[in-house]
């Protein structure tokens, strides 16, 4: 096979002298592959070889469903020109993500150190647990120093545990098709069980400031009006006279007769319902001050609550006068106002 791809690329090219060196490259590189003795680097020579070809990062976690990105670095190189690696893996808890749909089979994303010229094999065998990925330069490109990106892996969560990455080949070589010292270092990927933890919120400070002082007002005073009052209802017994039932419930003659329209207070009769005011004093409600009169001669009290259009018991009630029948000339009346 390896045989194949070095005649098909040489054979059609028009210069054999510009494709001689590439084919003796990939014939080194799959060569040195199939020979035991290179299929890996031992621990002598990795710890005198200064290039490491290494996973980073070495160790992540992710969870299952998730996907992981893992960079193939090559550091330290002098004079690279081919790679060829393989990757082993767990497929029960990780499975490589195809980098070119387009493409049959599962591919890794190549890198840029050495540039992927010629891909002679890029494959994830994701039942296996295998990756393998060999590429080398074309002339007139000039072999690479120093350290850059290989390849790039996306794996994805499938169950929980573990899971190491090993490099079990490493295999690089210079423009002249001879094998140069490197060293391996694999890394691990840890599957976790469930979806991303949930965040801890991290809550601002909360500044405390103490509510303004509170004034309170007390309320207006009430002022409480007591109801009116409720008249009582007397029946006139056989003896009463007006007088002694306004002194028995402690009113004037005159209230009393003014609230019963009695025109005589001489006359009442047994059986009659007098209403009988409330005690106590009526407090003035506002309104225009009384007018005055002077008491002529002739004058009576009726004649002059019909001048001034009061009734004669307000007149005299309002005056104080006991007896509706008895006033003198030069008496100075109050008229109560309309």
């Amino acid at each position: 096979m390896y045989r194949n791809i070095i005649r098909r690329l040489t054979m059609t090219q028009r210069n054999w002298n510009v494709w001689h060196p590439l084919a003796a490259i990939l014939g080194v590189v799959l060569v040195v592959t199939m020979i035991g003795s290179f299929s890996a680097v031992g621990p002598a020579a990795a710890m005198q070889a200064g290039t490491v070809v290494r996973i980073q990062p070495v160790t992540q976690q992710v969870n299952v469903g998730q996907t992981a990105t893992v960079e193939i670095r090559i550091e330290n190189a002098s004079g690279l020109y081919a790679a060829d690696v393989e990757l082993r893996f767990n497929p029960a808890a990780l499975q490589v993500q195809d980098a070119d749909p387009g493409r049959d089979g599962v591919q890794i994303q190549p890198g840029n150190f050495p540039s992927p010229d010629f891909v002679a094999l890029n494959s994830a065998d994701n039942a296996a647990g295998v990756i393998r990925y060999a590429l080398t330069q074309l002339p007139p490109k000039s072999p690479v120093n120093g350290s850059g990106l290989l390849a790039t892996v996306v794996f994805r969560g499938q169950a929980a545990g573990t899971v190491d990455l090993t490099f079990s080949i490493v295999n690089l070589a210079n423009a002249q098709g001879q094998q140069l010292p490197a060293s391996s270092q694999g890394g691990n990927i840890i599957v976790g069980g469930g979806g991303p933890p949930p965040a801890t919120p991290t809550l601002p400070p909360v500044t405390l400031t103490p509510p303004p002082p509170v004034t309170l007002t007390p309320p207006p005073p009430v002022t409480l009006t007591p109801p009116p009052p409720t008249p009582t209802r007397y029946v006139v017994q056989r003896g009463d006279t007006l007088y002694s039932i306004a002194r028995r419930f402690g009113v004037s003659i005159w209230q009393l007769a003014s609230l019963n329209n009695i025109p005589n207070i001489n006359l009442i009769y047994v059986g009659q319902v007098l209403i009988i005011p409330a005690s106590g004093p009526t407090p003035p409600g506002p309104g225009p001050a009384p007018s005055q009169y002077v008491v002529q001669y002739g004058d009576t009290l009726f004649s002059i609550a019909r001048r001034f259009g009061v009734s004669v018991w307000e007149l005299a009630s309002y005056n104080n006068i006991p007896n509706p029948n008895y006033i003198r000339a030069g008496q100075v009346l109050l008229i109560p106002p309309r």
